[in-house]
């Protein structure tokens, strides 16, 4: 089983969106696995995406449908069963948890917790997701969020990752939340599971400098637990592209303009050099001991290219690009004319990262 968990200590690097595309791609190339998404972040906007997008309200009307289900379909609902499975008496802030079965006696490594009962077909309710992904949603608002104790995190973080285990033929995806620290539910998520992190940020030093914040409290939170999720990828998001060839060291496959070509240079020689000396246990790929970083920058860094205006269609139709077709496509406002050739380029980015993400130790 894959676990992945998409983070970012700011907003605005574009993480929503890649990570709903690199879903939808991941299904379509493993068509044998369940790939479910766990949106952890309290606006929810991932799972408005997947549900329909912003085109006629469908992804508020059809994520309303899924609030209505009984038990609740959402990160929140299966975090509280997390805790309350794990305790003689139900969590403070639990709600609806009684109607459910009992789940079975704990282990020395928790109890196991019907995901199942906490998800949806996404295809029921947006047919241009894959067939194959699930979805736990979330938010829908503050006001839907319940706060953990940290003893509450620890016992939900461990009966998730038992009840994960036990998910034999499904892959996982997380969405999270945490601009200046994780929340309670990142935090979850990030001790509920030996997984892999990918970090989407811009190419600034603005946002190099809340990825070494990120590490700060990875670190922490690895050293108070003993264990926890690591750093797969750093992907330089929405990069002006010049063409689509390798530029090495700064891309396998793309060549940014120059100025971003220097500049993405810079940032994985720091990231390589000095972020690494500090966090290196944090990494899914160790620094090298020759310290020869040409590898590693390799194997840790991607560039992704601006989506441009298939992007902005894909958010206003909820459509990935894995099932976009080239042509004209009616959105809510204006007509998109998709290039075949672009659209190409696009799905094939992506399927770097699917690439990136089956290649790594599977937890």
């Amino acid at each position: 089983m894959k676990t992945v968990l998409f983070c970012s200590h700011k907003g605005g690097p574009g993480k929503t969106s890649l990570l709903s595309h690199t879903v939808s791609q991941y299904a379509q190339s493993h068509p044998d696995r369940k790939v479910v998404l766990i949106d952890c972040s309290v606006p929810a906007d991932v799972t408005r995406l997947v549900l329909g997008g912003d085109h006629e309200f469908r992804g508020e009307e059809n994520f309303d449908k899924v609030l209505e289900l009984q038990p609740k379909r959402t990160a929140t609902a299966l975090f509280e069963r997390c805790v309350a499975a794990g305790s003689q008496a139900p969590a403070a802030a639990s709600r609806g948890w009684l109607s459910r079965k009992p789940d079975p006696a704990p282990s020395s490594t928790g109890v196991t917790v019907d995901i199942e009962s906490y998800i949806v077909r996404v295809a029921d309710y947006n047919p241009a997701v894959p067939s194959n992904v699930y979805l736990a949603a979330g938010g829908p608002g503050k006001a839907d969020v319940v706060s953990f104790t940290t003893e509450q995190q620890k016992t939900a973080a461990q009966n998730l990752q038992q009840s994960l285990a036990s998910l034999a033929v499904y892959d996982v995806f997380f969405d999270t939340d945490g601009d200046l620290s994780f929340s309670d539910y990142t935090r979850i998520a990030l001790l509920g599971s030996s997984g892999l992190i990918v970090v989407p940020s811009e190419a600034s030093f603005t946002d190099y400098n809340r990825l070494l914040t990120f590490c700060e409290e990875l670190k922490t939170l690895h050293n108070q637990s003993g264990q926890g999720a690591k750093l797969l990828a750093v992907l330089w998001n929405k990069v002006n592209v010049q063409k689509h060839v390798p530029c090495l060291p700064v891309s396998s496959t793309l060549t940014p303009t120059k100025a971003v070509q220097e500049l993405v240079g810079t940032l994985n020689q720091h990231l390589a050099q000095k972020v690494t000396l500090k966090y290196a246990d944090l990494f899914v790929h160790p620094p090298p001991e020759d310290r020869d970083f040409s590898k590693f920058i390799e194997a840790v860094t991607m560039v992704v290219q601006d989506f441009a205006l298939a992007g902005i269609a894909a958010q206003d139709l909820g459509m990935p690009f894995a099932t976009m077709q080239p042509g004209m496509l009616q959105g809510g406002q204006m007509p998109y004319d998709i290039k075949a050739d672009k659209l190409l380029r696009l799905q094939e980015n992506i399927l770097e990262l699917v690439h990136k993400i089956d290649a790594a130790p599977t937890a």
